[in-house]
């Protein structure tokens, strides 16, 4: 740099000095602020991070999940993920249901007697969901979102039909533990059993359902296991179609 372009430096910076340190207090508070905003980014992803850590398996409702949409798993499939520990499977589609002359999409999730692996799912008041949609007298029970008992003018004790059955509302979901897994929902849950589900004759050739086999893993279920057991399982079945989660990815995505 030559000696004038270091006086002409020189006159430029006493030139922005002149109004004293007023620029300078700017400069230190956009500082402030932008090294303040990168903390607390950090912080609330590193909160994320521990809550999905800590919270991961009820959340995901195991420690894996294999999903398929349209179709249920294979004998070879189901046989492979049995020796890796237990298995909970649940259903979900989208439907109309109906009572009072009502309608309104419901969210059907069939559950089976393994659910939920990890986390409580409870009810309003009293009685075990397990209660609830056991068949009685001929009849199955379902479990509503208060959101949808509202929407058809129901309570507990009255009847809602689902494609070709009736069932009867024995109780209000207060908690359920995986929700956040499943996504976007676009109507209130209901939920019930498998058996209610056939019934129901929604689940044809070409139906929207959702297949989920939740695994939890027996004896050790370290994040080493989870991913022997999820490598393993693309190995053996390399064109299965089946989408693979594990409780370090229980959000949806």
């Amino acid at each position: 740099m030559t000696t004038a372009s270091l006086l002409t430096a020189a006159r430029l910076a006493m030139r922005e000095l002149r109004s004293g340190l007023q620029g300078f207090w700017i400069l230190m508070i956009c500082l402030f602020l932008g090294v303040g905003a990168i903390a607390i980014v950090g912080g609330l992803s590193a909160a994320i991070k521990r809550g999905i850590a800590d919270q991961g398996q009820p959340l995901l409702g195991g420690d894996v999940e294999f999903s398929f949409i349209h179709r249920e798993i294979a004998d070879d499939e189901r046989a492979f993920l049995e020796k890796a520990g237990t298995i909970s499977t649940v259903a979900t589609l989208r439907a109309m249901a109906s009572a009072n002359s009502n309608r309104s999409l419901v969210e059907i999730k069939a559950i089976d007697d393994h659910y939920p692996l990890y986390g409580q799912l409870t009810l309003t008041g009293n009685g075990t969901f397990s209660e609830a949609l056991a068949e009685r007298a001929g009849r199955r029970g379902v479990i509503a979102e208060p959101t949808l008992m509202n929407r058809l003018g129901i309570e507990v004790g009255d009847l809602i039909k689902v494609g070709e059955a009736e069932f009867e509302v024995r109780g209000a979901i207060d908690h359920e533990p995986d929700r956040v897994s499943d996504g976007f929902i676009l109507g209130p849950r209901l939920l019930m059993s498998r058996a209610a589900l056939d019934a129901t004759d929604l689940v044809k050739p070409g139906s929207l359902v959702r297949w989920r086999y939740r695994i939890k893993i027996a004896g050790d279920n370290s994040p080493e296991a989870m991913r022997g057991l999820i490598n393993a399982a693309k190995t053996a079945f390399p064109d299965a179609g089946w989408r693979i989660r594990n409780r370090d990815r229980a959000a949806p995505g």
